[in-house]
């Protein structure tokens, strides 16, 4: 996914250096989603982020933001409204990943509580 934003980035003409940070960038708004979750629930971040990850990979979640980020947006309002788009895709996931693990089956199937990722 890095790589394929990455080059996305070098064939509109960004230096390969600054390419490569900003396809990072969407990571971090990851990441603090995992960290916040691994906090509140008492998980660890390497759990927390594999079922996260997984939710997202599985439901498409990554490709989704992705399209309402390229969605043409020609005005203030336009452009609010894909943003609040990706932002509602990502607290999904979030949700999603909660409810997961609170099914008891983290990363390995529908099992003992009924839910997962399965």
């Amino acid at each position: 996914m890095i790589d394929a934003s990455r080059q996305t980035f070098v064939e509109a003409g960004l230096p390969e250096d600054l390419a490569r940070r900003v396809a990072r960038l969407n990571l971090w708004a990851a990441g603090l989603d995992v960290i916040r979750i691994a906090g509140r629930h008492g998980r660890g971040v390497t759990e927390v982020a594999s079922v996260y990850f997984e939710t997202g990979r599985r439901l498409g979640l990554a490709w989704l933001r992705d399209g309402a980020s390229r969605m043409p947006a020609t005005n203030h309002w336009q452009k609010q409204a894909v943003g609040a788009i990706v932002d509602d895709l990502y607290t999904l996931q979030a949700d999603l990943a909660v409810r997961a693990m609170a099914g008891g089956a983290v990363g390995g199937g529908r099992g003992r509580g009924g839910g997962g990722l399965g």
